[in-house]
């Protein structure tokens, strides 16, 4: 016999019955988060923290990392979010809009987000914050300008204003220097007696999107220009190489000498390696639909999460250059079996003991719990007693005469054995004669 499983079971597995004739069926199926994203960002300092946009639904979400499973703790409405920057000492989190022209700031009050400070700021973009969490740049792209945020005892206040050309992301390289993507091109921002301006810059042949940094200092950054994608590498002002691809970029991360780009246009996540001082494009793995589609890593480098419009793939590396979709166990049971009926009561002639009270109900358990569980062996119902059997005619009844009996075998007692005689008990001496005195 066969059939189809229903439930939530993509791979089954294994199957286990119980002693009532429930079967449940466990395997497995890739992780996802139910949610689409649009831009994921990992709290600096607590673990297992991550945050993320939808912005198609106008939501801000904070997920925890429970013993392996990302859970969702709070969900934020914002209207149309774009982007996401955390504070360094991860008290505080940017959240901007650039179609309603809004900067939002959370504060993080034991691991919940509050509403602290809103600013109407036009075309809030991209943000970053300096690692001593005192300023933050917010990229205007089509007013070419970036707008600065300074901090006094977690109060904020809009600053001054960088001209710049149509900038498109920011990323923080120390207290006094900000390196920012522009349209074909990149440039440094640096701070002299508290004042911030452009310093050195170079171009590109597309505008960069994205941008993330090694342990080594280099910088990548990505981004397309029509049907192409392109990702370059940067050290000290200086283009060291990048790789071209038809499709796009959209987001990128460096993990363990691994970059990974995201590729909306082909739904593809593309991971190269630096072999010989050139990008090398080593492997692929499948991304969800979407555009753009950011990725991260989480803090401990277990997972990376690929956004997509309507869900979410959580992945890990099987071995350098491959990723491999993080799987989960799943489990489907049926119905649960209405109990028998009663059956109908014996006749008189011949009584039965009374009925087991019926069992209770179980309420609702997880599928997994059912199956963990150890199964309980049913206790035996005690025998019925034998029916009396009808009385024989050659047996003395209560009513009416008595039978004939039946001739029996005399019964013989056993021979006692025969008495010890008893022991006599020897005579008195008989008394000495008196002697004569």
């Amino acid at each position: 016999a066969s059939g189809a499983v229903s439930g939530t079971v993509t791979n089954p597995s294994c199957f286990a019955i119980s002693a009532s004739g429930t079967l449940g069926v466990c395997g497995w199926a890739d992780s996802t988060l139910m949610n689409g994203y649009t831009q994921f960002s990992m709290s600096p300092m607590t673990m297992g923290m991550l945050v993320g946009l939808n912005t198609p639904n106008n939501q801000l979400m904070m997920l925890m990392d429970k013993n392996r499973t990302w859970m969702v703790q709070q969900t934020i409405d914002i209207n149309e979010p774009d982007y996401l920057g955390w504070t360094p000492n991860a008290e505080q989190l940017f959240v901007n809009s650039s179609a309603s022209g809004v900067v939002q700031l959370y504060n993080m009050d034991v691991n919940v987000f509050n509403l602290a400070q809103t600013f109407t700021l036009t075309d809030a973009g991209a943000v970053v914050v300096t690692p001593n969490s005192l300023t933050a740049f917010v990229c205007q792209t089509p007013l070419n300008q970036i707008t600065l945020f300074n901090n006094s005892s977690n109060v904020w206040a809009s600053g001054a204003t960088i001209a710049i050309n149509s900038p498109t992301d920011v990323f923080a390289l120390s207290n006094t220097q900000v390196f920012a993507t522009v349209a074909s091109g990149f440039a440094y921002i640096n701070e002299a007696n508290q004042v911030w301006s452009v310093g050195a810059s170079g171009a590109l042949s597309y505008t960069p999107t994205s941008i993330t940094q090694d342990e080594f200092g280099i910088l990548y950054v990505a981004g397309s220009s029509s049907t192409t994608g392109y990702l370059t590498a940067i050290a000290s002002g200086v283009v060291l190489g990048g790789s071209s691809w038809a499709g796009s970029a959209d987001d990128l991360l460096w993990i363990q000498g691994q970059l990974c780009v995201t590729d909306s246009t082909n739904s593809l996540v593309r991971i190269f390696g630096l072999i010989n001082g050139q990008f090398t494009q080593m492997n692929t793995a499948p991304a969800p639909m979407g555009s753009p589609v950011p990725i991260v890593v989480t803090d401990s480098g277990e997972s990376i999460f690929v956004g997509g419009s309507t869900m979410s793939y959580q992945y890990q590396f099987a071995q350098p250059f491959t990723l491999q979709a993080t799987q989960t166990s799943t489990a489907s049971l049926p119905p649960a079996r209405s109990a028998p009926a009663a059956r109908a009561a014996s006749p008189a002639s011949r009584p039965t003991p009374p009925a087991p009270a019926p069992a209770a109900t179980p309420g609702p358990i997880s599928p997994i719990a059912a199956l963990a569980a150890p199964r309980a062996t049913p206790a035996r119902s005690a025998p019925a007693a034998p029916a009396a059997s009808p009385a024989r005619p050659d047996w003395p009844t209560a009513a009416g005469p008595a039978a004939t009996p039946r001739p029996t075998r005399p019964t013989v007692a056993p021979a006692e054995p025969p008495a010890r005689p008893a022991r006599s008990v020897p005579a008195a001496p008989a008394a000495s004669p008196a002697r004569p005195a």
